[in-house]
């Protein structure tokens, strides 16, 4: 089971192992939508910040207002987050990316930079980059652009794997349920794995590349030395 939806490729090709896999979304997200805080990105388009994203959600909802590539240099993490920021503004110059909060506040450190920086994130954001940002010695600005609300509901199918792509997913699924002693639980990151270990003793795998691709890569090559997941429950 993944606890977000996945792209049709991804869940096609573990099908294509004899598995089956169910996509139950345990977080809903929404874009921010206000005149002020519309105004308030605009005016940042024009100047040299260090413009900081986490989550490609941040990277859509800033590029709605604005479409031009900003005058920032920007930090974020690699995977979906890279993605979504060259796929909006191709060309951006990128001076930090690294695979995890606690590594991209360290990398934005070793660049010297001493731009303003502006972190765009969302309602449920963690402390680890801001707190680490500013020990290091920067004046950050937080801009919420996005909300995290959790849509938890109550799990009947016994699952060998449970995809979680943050904390948040994390936090709705085990609001009602428990996996079965024998799931093996795939965790995008190490703050969602942590997450994980803070509710349950199974077996939890950290997929350090921060994508879905990198999920199901980890998902198969589990049980190709693992003994493999009944063919009604993978």
């Amino acid at each position: 089971m993944s606890t977000r939806a996945l792209p049709a490729s991804l869940t096609d090709k573990v099908r294509q192992l004899g598995w089956t896999i169910d996509e139950l979304p345990f977080i809903a997200v929404r874009l921010c939508e206000s005149p002020g805080l519309e105004q308030q990105i605009r005016d940042r388009a024009a100047q040299p910040l260090l413009a900081v994203f986490t989550s490609r959600y941040a990277v859509e909802a800033v590029s709605r207002w604005c479409p031009e590539l900003p005058s920032w240099r920007i930090a974020c993490l690699n995977g979906a987050t890279q993605e979504a920021v060259l796929k909006h503004w191709p060309g951006a110059s990128l001076a930090a990316v690294a695979g995890d909060a606690h590594t991209l506040a360290e990398a934005i450190a070793a660049t010297g930079e001493d731009r303003t920086l502006v972190f765009f994130c969302g309602n449920q954001r963690l402390e680890h980059l801001p707190h680490a940002l500013r020990e290091a010695g920067y004046t950050l600005e937080e801009l919420v652009v996005y909300e995290t609300s959790e849509t938890a509901h109550k799990v009947s199918k016994p699952y060998d794997a449970i995809l979680f792509f943050s904390p948040s997913a994390v936090r709705s699924y085990f609001s009602l349920n428990m996996p079965p002693e024998r799931a093996v639980l795939f965790a995008i990151g190490k703050t969602t794995a942590a997450s994980i270990r803070n509710e349950t003793k199974n077996k939890v795998i950290p997929v350090l590349q921060p994508t879905a691709e990198a999920m199901i890569d980890a998902v198969t090559d589990y049980w190709k030395y693992e003994e493999r997941p009944p063919a009604e429950s993978a």
